[in-house]
C-alpha cells in the first residue's frame, strides 16, 4: 500500500500547498490633551531691563509626543531688532512629576522683540493635573543684537493633561514573544517584558508562567499612568538537555481584566560556546567628492565557557572592493569580547546605495556564520546628510563640595566637501551649569572637529543634573541647515570617597547608596532621521545615580511605531548596544524608550529620543517574526531541517514568480534567501511572500540568521530558532486551521479519497498526512527535491500521532515522492470519536503540530 499511497493522493496543487497567510498584529495607542499656562520673569543678568516671558501651550500629545506653544516677551535692549529664539522648558508638576520641552525650536522676533509664530516642542514626561507649577526656561536670542545671548526665565503656572480614554485596552504588553539560545554551560539568561500603561489610571499586574524553567520577578506590581514597568523574565538552562523547549508567560491587568499572553521559546544547544555580535547591521554616510566616513566597530562576544576563535570576512554586493574588516581574525571569552573595526572607502564610487556584508565565522559555535549587513550611501553635496558627532550623550560625575569633573569632547566629521559652519549653545535645568569652549567654528571635509563640554559643581548638592549642548550647522554652499543635539547628565555624589566613574562597580563610594539608573542614548541622538530596512544603531550607556556603570541585568528599547521591542547587548563598560530594523510603509515620527534595569538592587531609569523614519519601498524588509511554517502559520514557533516555511515581509520581488519544476532553485527571479549562510530551495516569491524550504544542513537547538538578497539588496538579518524538528500539518484552507490536507484509503483498496462531509474515514481506514518540518531523513536528499521511491526517504525523528485524542499506529513517516514535503501513513484507531472536527495532531521531539481536523462517521 505505502508504493501507491504515497503516488496518486493530491487532489490540490503544490501551490495550494505552498502559500499561507500571516495575520499582523494590531498596534495599539493613546492619545492626550496638554493645556499649559506660563508666566515668567528673566533672572539672567545679561539684560540691564526686567524681561517677562509668558508661554501658552495647548494640542494633542501621545504620551509623550508634541504639542504647540506659543511665547510672548519684551525687553528695551531688543527693540527694533529682528532675530531667532530657541531654547528649553522643564516644568515641574505639583505632584513631582515633571515634564521637559526639549525641542522649543526657532521662531522669529518682529522688531520690538515679540515672537511672530508658534513653536512645536516635544513632551518627554509626565501626569495628570499640575497647578503652581514651577519650572525654568533657557531661551537663546541670535540676531537681536550684535551676537547671541541667552536668557534664563522663573516660570510658574498651572495647567492640565487630560485622556480621552482610561480603557485598560490601552494597556499593552510587549514583547508578544521571547526567544532565549543558550548551552549547555550557559547561566540563566534574562531578557524583559515591558507593561505598557497609556491610561490616566494607575493599572496593577500579576504574571505566572507555565514551565520550571521560567521564573519572572516581580510577578505582581502596580504601573502608574502613562508609564510602563520591565518585568524581568528569566530561562534557566540548567540541567536541560539539547533541545527545544517552549512555555508561556501569562500576564493579567486590573482593572479590567485584560490577559495577555507572552510565548516563550528556549533553544539549548549541545556545545559550550554561542557566538553573538553587539550589531546586525551598520550604516554609513558618504559625500561625494567628500572624505570617507568614520569607522564603525563590532563587539564579538562568546556567551560560552571557553575561548572562542573567529574569523571576519568582508564582501559587496556592487561597486568593488570598498569594504574592508580589521582584524580578519581574532578570538573572543566570556570576559574579554573581540573588537573588529569597519571601514568603507566611497573615493571611486558614484551617487547611489552600494550594500556589503562582514560574515563572521567561529568554528565552534552552532550558531556561526552571523552576518552583519552593511549600507554606505553615497550623497551628492546638495543632498549631504549633515555631520556626524561621536557621541549624543555625555555623562559627568563628581563629589559634592569637590573638584570640578574634567571637560569631555565631541569630535564633529563633515563627509562634504563643503565647509560647515557652526554654533553651539549650552542649555541646563535650574541649577547645574554647562558650558562649552567652542561657541562657534567651521567643519572641513577631513579635518574633524573637537567641540569641548564643561561643567561646574560650585553649590550643588548630590543629584543628577541635566542639560543639552545644541549644535546648528550651516552649509552656505548648497543651503542646508542641520541641528545636532547632545544630552548633558551631570551626577553629583557624596562627598566622601572617589568620584571616578568605576566601570562594573555597585557605587562610587561606600558612602554612596543608589537609588536610580541613568540611561543616556550616545549613539542615535534626538532628532534622528532613518529609512525603513535600513540599520539604526542604537547604543546606550547606564550609570546609577552613585556614577557608577551598570553592566547587568538588562536594557530594553521600545518604539512607538510598533516595531519589536530590543534587548540591547551589554558591552561590560555600562554601554548598550544593538541594531533597530525599522519598519513603516510610509513616513512617521517615532519616539525610542530605553528601559534600563538592576534586580539586585532593585533599580530602574528610563531615557526617550524622538525622530523621523522615512518609507524605504525598494528594499527588502523581513517582518519581525515573519518567518513561520507555510503549513500551520502558527506565530512564534521554530522552524525545522526540511520545513516549509513563509517568509513575509516586503520588497521581496517586483511580481510574482513560482517555480514549475523540482528541485526547487537556490535563486527565484532575482531574489534569494538564507539561512545560516545556506541557500533556501525557492517554491515562491511576491512583493510581500517568500515560501521555501529551510536547508537540511543547518545547525539546530540554536538561533540562526535568515537574509534575504533581492532587488540588488540585502535585508536586515531575522533571528529564527531552529529546531530538529517542528511538524505541520498542511490545511484545506492554506490557514493551518479546519480540515487537513489528509488522503483516506480503505482497507484492501488501492483508491484514494479526499476526506470530507460525503467521504468520512472510520476505524481501521489508513490516512495519508501531507505535512512539514518531520525534520532530517536517512538518505542524503537535497532541500527542495522529491524524495526517492524506492526505498523511500524515512525521517530520523521517531514521529507519533494523535486522532481524537487516541493514538494511532504510524506505518510510515517521510519524503513524498509527488512533491519536496513529508508524508506520514496512520492508521484510524478503534474507538476514535466520530464527528466533523475530529483532531489530528503529529508529534516529533516533544513538539506537536498544532491540530487539524478530519470527518469521522
Amino acid at each position: 500500500m505505502l508504493g501507491r499511497a504515497i503516488r496518486r493522493p493530491l487532489t490540490i496543487s503544490a501551490a495550494a500547498l505552498l502559500l499561507a497567510g500571516l495575520a499582523s498584529t494590531p498596534l495599539h495607542g493613546g492619545a492626550t490633551a496638554i493645556t499649559l499656562n506660563l508666566s515668567g520673569t528673566s533672572s539672567s543678568s545679561n539684560t540691564s531691563t526686567g524681561f517677562d516671558y509668558v508661554l501658552n501651550g495647548s494640542g494633542p500629545v501621545t504620551p509623550f509626543g508634541t504639542a504647540t506653544f506659543t511665547g510672548s516677551g519684551a525687553v528695551a535692549a531688543m527693540s527694533n531688532s529682528a532675530g531667532t529664539v530657541s531654547g528649553s522648558l522643564i516644568v515641574t508638576f505639583g505632584n513631582g512629576d515633571s515634564f521637559q520641552a526639549d525641542t522649543p525650536g526657532q521662531f522669529a522676533l518682529d522688531a520690538m522683540g515679540n515672537p511672530t509664530a508658534t513653536v512645536t516642542a516635544k513632551i518627554s514626561g509626565g501626569t495628570g493635573t499640575f497647578n503652581n507649577a514651577t519650572g525654568s526656561a533657557n531661551l537663546m536670542f541670535s540676531g537681536v543684537t550684535s551676537g547671541a545671548y541667552s536668557v534664563k526665565f522663573t516660570l510658574t503656572g498651572s495647567g492640565t493633561i487630560t485622556t480621552p480614554s482610561t480603557a485598560a485596552s490601552n494597556v499593552t504588553v510587549d514583547p508578544p514573544a521571547l526567544q532565549f539560545a543558550a548551552n549547555q554551560v550557559s547561566q540563566a539568561i534574562t531578557q524583559t517584558i515591558s507593561v505598557n500603561n497609556s491610561t490616566a489610571q494607575k493599572v496593577t499586574f500579576s504574571a505566572a508562567k507555565s514551565a520550571p524553567w521560567i521564573s519572572v520577578a516581580p510577578a505582581t506590581g502596580a504601573v502608574e499612568p502613562f508609564s510602563a514597568v520591565s518585568i524581568p523574565a528569566t530561562a534557566d538552562p540548567s540541567g536541560l538537555p539539547p533541545g527545544i523547549y517552549v512555555g508561556d508567560i501569562s500576564i493579567s491587568i486590573a482593572p479590567g481584566g485584560e490577559r495577555f499572553e507572552v510565548h516563550v521559546t528556549l533553544a539549548v544547544g549541545n556545545t559550550t560556546n554561542s557566538l553573538r555580535l553587539s550589531d546586525t547591521g551598520l550604516r554609513f554616510l558618504a559625500v561625494k567628492g567628500g572624505g570617507a566616513p568614520a569607522s564603525q566597530s563590532i563587539s564579538v562576544l562568546n556567551e560560552g565557557s571557553s575561548t572562542l576563535d573567529f574569523s571576519a570576512t568582508a564582501s559587496t554586493l556592487s561597486g568593488g572592493n570598498w569594504l574592508s574588516a580589521s582584524p580578519g581574525s581574532g578570538s573572543a571569552s566570556l570576559s574579554a569580547p573581540g573588537l573588529v573595526t569597519i571601514n568603507v572607502d566611497p573615493t571611486d564610487l558614484a551617487i547611489g546605495t552600494y550594500y556589503g556584508e562582514v560574515a563572521f565565522k567561529a568554528p565552534g559555535a552552532p550558531n556561526s556564520p552571523l552576518t552583519v549587513v552593511i549600507i554606505l550611501n553615497v550623497f551628492g553635496p546638495a543632498q549631504s546628510p549633515g555631520p556626524s558627532l561621536s557621541a549624543t550623550g555625555l555623562f559627568f560625575v563628581a563629589q559634592a563640595g569637590g573638584k570640578d569633573p574634567a571637560a569631555q569632547n565631541i569630535v564633529v566629521t563633515n563627509p562634504s566637501p563643503n565647509p560647515l559652519a557652526f554654533g553651539a549653545t549650552a542649555f541646563q535645568d535650574s541649577a547645574a551649569v554647562f558650558t562649552t569652549g567652542q561657541l562657534s567654528g567651521t567643519v572641513n571635509a577631513g579635518s574633524p572637529v573637537t567641540i569641548s563640554v564643561q561643567t561646574t559643581i560650585q553649590g550643588l548638592n548630590r543629584g543628577v543634573y541635566r542639560g543639552e549642548l545644541d549644535v546648528t550647522f550651516s552649509d552656505s554652499t548648497a543651503n542646508l541647515v542641520f541641528k545636532r543635539r547632545i544630552i548633558l547628565v551631570l551626577i553629583v555624589t557624596p562627598a566622601t570617597g572617589s568620584a571616578a566613574i568605576e566601570p562594573a562597580a555597585s557605587s562610587v563610594n561606600s558612602v554612596c547608596t543608589p537609588t536610580m539608573l541613568v540611561p543616556v542614548f550616545t549613539q542615535l541622538g534626538d532628532g534622528f532621521q532613518v529609512s525603513a530596512g535600513w540599520p539604526a544603531r542604537l547604543e546606550v550607556t547606564v550609570v546609577d545615580d552613585c556614577g557608577a556603570y551598570t553592566s547587568k541585568d538588562s536594557v530594553v528599547t521600545g518604539f512607538s511605531s510598533g516595531d519589536p521591542a530590543i534587548s540591547l547587548t551589554s558591552l561590560n563598560d555600562g554601554r548598550w548596544t544593538g541594531t533597530w530594523n525599522p519598519h513603516g510603509a510610509s513616513a512617521m515620527q517615532v519616539t525610542i524608550t530605553a528601559n534600563a534595569q538592576e534586580t539586585q538592587p532593585a533599580l530602574q531609569g528610563s531615557a526617550q529620543i524622538e525622530g523621523g523614519l522615512a518609507a524605504n519601498p525598494a528594499v527588502p524588509v523581513v517582518s519581525s517574526g515573519g518567518v513561520v511554517s507555510a503549513a500551520s502559520n502558527a506565530a512564534h514557533q521554530p522552524v525545522g531541517p526540511g520545513s516549509y516555511i513563509s517568509i513575509y515581509g516586503s520588497g521581496f520581488s517586483q511580481a510574482t514568480h513560482v517555480s514549475k519544476n523540482l528541485p526547487l532553485p537556490a535563486s527565484l527571479a532575482g531574489t534569494q534567501a538564507l539561512i545560516g549562510g545556506k541557500p533556501v530551495p525557492l517554491y515562491f516569491t511576491s512583493a510581500g511572500q517568500i515560501n521555501g524550504i529551510v536547508p537540511f544542513n543547518v545547525s539546530v537547538n540554536t538561533t540562526q540568521q535568515l537574509l534575504v538578497s533581492a532587488n540588488g539588496a540585502l535585508s536586515l538579518p531575522e533571528p529564527i530558532i531552529l529546531a530538529t524538528a517542528q511538524p505541520a500539518i498542511f490545511t484545506r484552507d492554506q490557514t493551518g486551521r479546519g480540515l487537513g490536507v489528509i488522503v483516506g484509503y480503505k482497507p484492501h483498496t488501492s483508491t484514494p479519497f479526499l476526506i470530507d462531509s460525503q467521504h468520512p474515514v472510520s476505524a481501521g481506514d489508513t490516512l495519508v498526512i501531507y505535512c512539514t518540518g518531520l525534520g532530517p531523513v536517512d538518505q542524503p536528499i537535497a532541500a527542495g527535491s522529491p524524495g526517492p521511491s524506492s526505498p523511500p526517504a524515512k525521517t530520523l525523528n521517531p514521529v507519533t500521532a494523535t486522532i481524537g485524542g487516541k493514538n494511532a499506529s504510524v506505518k510510515f513517516s517521510g519524503i513524498a515522492p509527488v512533491l519536496a514535503v513529508y508524508q506520514v501513513n496512520v492508521v484510524v484507531p478503534s474507538g476514535v470519536p466520530t464527528g466533523n472536527n475530529v483532531p489530528v495532531v503529529l508529534s516529533v521531539r516533544g513538539l506537536q503540530s498544532e491540530p487539524v481536523t478530519i470527518i469521522v462517521k
